[in-house]
């Protein structure tokens, strides 16, 4: 990995690993709602249909978590802000808070 992916200030690391919980409660949050939704769902009447979806769904969201959330480190930083923001789960104000080399990466990886 080029060390202009792993650079990361300390201002910026801390500012990360607050959001870092800010952002796994916004996914659970979501992840919640959606479950509800499958579940009040008046499409699917089946218990056992509704039980496969919420299983499949499930799995989808763990694969997330786990990429963007799993082994928080200092020299994957930039990679996990940039998932995470990506998801919708950093606002775009939070971001603005990172130094101009963290948001120029998340810039410049979201114009490729």
């Amino acid at each position: 990995m080029s060390k202009i992916v792993r650079d990361i200030t300390e201002k910026d690391w801390k500012h990360f690993r607050k959001l870092h919980e800010l952002a796994i409660n916004r996914f659970s949050k979501e992840t919640l709602a959606n479950i509800h939704q499958i579940m009040s769902s008046k499409e699917v009447e089946s218990k056992h249909e509704k039980y496969l979806q919420i299983c499949q769904y499930i799995k989808e969201r763990d694969k997330i978590l786990r990429d963007c959330f799993d082994g928080i480190r200092r020299s994957i930083a930039k990679l996990q802000i940039l998932q995470i923001y990506n998801l919708g789960l950093i606002k775009s104000e939070e971001l603005n808070q990172f130094s101009d080399d963290v948001k120029d990466f998340v810039r410049k990886c979201n114009e490729l």
